[in-house]
């Protein structure tokens, strides 16, 4: 499954992959995807590994909340969103459109 939110630059893709029990999601932009950080939720909590010199560990921990209270089950999030020389506006647009793909994942997901 494949959805995106937001335009040109600002274009997030989302991937999601079930893998047994456990979900995987992979999260990147139109800029220049990248693996910058995976974090792993799970019942006892959050495990974030990231790129030195990447901010992606704050998307990946938001989008891993975010999908584990909606699925209640073990995930994983890689997450790479790259936006040359990005201002505050720019990242914070998006981180929110991030967190509305996993909003529309929750969503079509739960009349299955």
């Amino acid at each position: 499954m494949l959805l995106s939110v937001g335009e040109h630059k600002y274009r997030i893709e989302m991937q999601y992959l079930r893998i047994g029990r456990d979900h995987m999601f992979i999260i990147t932009n139109a800029e220049g995807g990248h693996i910058g950080a995976i974090t792993l939720a799970e019942k006892r909590g959050l495990q974030t590994i990231g790129k030195l010199g990447h901010r992606d560990d704050i998307v990946s921990q938001s989008i891993a909340k975010i999908l584990h209270a909606g699925l209640g089950e073990d995930i994983t999030v890689v997450c790479g969103i790259h936006i040359d020389h990005g201002t505050k506006e720019e990242i914070e647009t998006l981180v929110a459109n991030a967190q509305q793909c996993a909003t529309h994942y929750l969503e079509e997901t739960s009349h299955e």
